[in-house]
This record gives structure tokens, sequence and C-alpha cells, in this order.
């Protein structure tokens, strides 16, 4: 009878735990779509509504002027965007790119493509040699965060050299870091900005602790400390 209860238990625990994760990929595949689809809408609007006017002022100009390269420029950079956004996309939903070590070397790889373009030095390093299984969606959220972390660098920092860092915490947890050696800000400043709001969104969302430190002509780094237990998104815990 008790060898009967336990396996009983252990059959309700292991069910419990596969309706838990089909409504993690349930929640997850909803958010990606939304977001995905929102990004998509903007993206393709703002190429529409550009590609409008150029027609409308075949010669290249606007009002006489030389405004038109300014929208050629536009049409561009949001193609672009939607370009990387539907790579990144595609990348997520793929639970292959669910561990550790693959998100440092996708964000990396951005930071390589992206700061050679102004020629800025950038250093990446891992101290986190094995194989770690991540959450379903964390990969999503950290790369949205460092990508971030390092447009706002390569745009605003004025910096010379840049850094990733992926290491172990005193804590039996992880951190992750993006340092530059820019002009820095206040952060009090640009608390209420929307991209600041994001970042610290993303990382409540995975249940990871965002610092973000800058001093002016001094630099700024970004922080995520984060523990992989079985604790899951929307608070569903194990």
């Amino acid at each position: 009878l008790i060898l009967y209860i336990r396996v009983q238990q252990r059959v309700k625990r292991i069910v419990m735990l596969e309706h838990i994760r089909q409504r993690e990929q349930e929640n997850l595949r909803k958010e990606i779509a939304r977001d995905f689809h929102d990004e998509m809408g903007n993206q393709l609007t703002r190429i529409i509504n550009y590609v409008s006017l150029l027609k409308l002022n075949g010669n290249g100009t606007v009002n006489g002027t030389s405004n038109g390269m300014d929208l050629y420029t536009k049409v561009e950079d949001s193609a672009k965007y939607l370009y990387t956004g539907t790579r990144d996309f595609i990348w997520a939903i793929d639970p292959v790119n669910d561990e550790l070590s693959k998100l440092f070397i996708h964000i990396r790889d951005f930071g390589e493509k992206l700061f050679e373009e102004k020629s800025i030095n950038f250093r990446a390093f891992n101290e986190v040699k094995d194989k770690i299984k991540l959450p379903y969606g964390f990969s999503r959220e950290a790369n949205l965060i460092f990508k971030e972390a390092m447009t706002n660098a390569f745009k605003s920092s004025q910096a010379k050299n840049v850094t990733l860092m992926l290491r172990r915490d005193e804590k039996s947890g992880f951190e992750m870091s993006f340092e530059d050696d820019g002009i820095g800000f206040n952060t009090a400043d640009i608390e209420k900005s929307n991209g600041l709001k994001n970042i610290y969104e993303r990382a409540s969302r995975i249940n990871a602790v965002l610092r973000i430190r800058s001093v002016k002509n001094e630099g700024t780094k970004i922080v995520l400390s984060f523990t992989l237990t079985k604790t899951l998104k929307y608070g569903l815990t194990v």
C-alpha cells in the first residue's frame, strides 16, 4: 500500500510538471508571437510610409531639400532592424538554443559585428565552461537586454573599449555583465525612460536581478544576476 501510494504521488508529480511545462510553452509562444507581430507591423509600416514619400518625391528631394536621402537611410535602417528582429525571433524559438554558452555566443557575435563599425575594441570572456540548461524564454529576454545595452553604448557612450563577461557569482548563481569606458550618464535622469523600463521588466520576467552602475566620464556597467533553479517563468515554482 505504501509503495502504491508513493508511485501514485510520483505519477501525479510528473503529470503536474508536464502541465506546468505545457503552460510555460504556450505562454511563451503567445508572448513571442505578440512581440514579433508588433515589431514586424511597426517596421513594415515605417518602410511603407518612407517608400510612399519617396514615390511622391521621385527626384530624391523633399520640399526642394535633400531630405530624400534621410528617407533612404530610414528605409535602410528599418529593413536592417526587421531582418535582425526576424533572425532573433527564429533563434529564440529553437529549443536547441536554451543553453547558457549558446546564449553567450549569440550575444558575443552581435557585439562583434556592431562595434567593429565604429572600431570600438570589443572583448568577451566566458568563465562558465560546463553546459547549463536554461528555462523556457530565458535566452530571448537576456538576449534583448544585452542587445539594448550594447546598442545604447554604440550610439551614445563614446567608449573606446567595451567588455562582455559571463561568470559564476559568490552565491552559486551566474552573472552576465556588459561594461564600457565611455562618458557615462546619470541613471536618475533616465530612470523613467522606456528603454530602461523595458530591460528591468525583461529581467523581472526571468527572475533575475539587473543592476546598472554609471559614473560620468568613467563608464557604465550593466550586470544581470540569476540562479537557474526549478523556479519557472510567470511565478510557477516546482
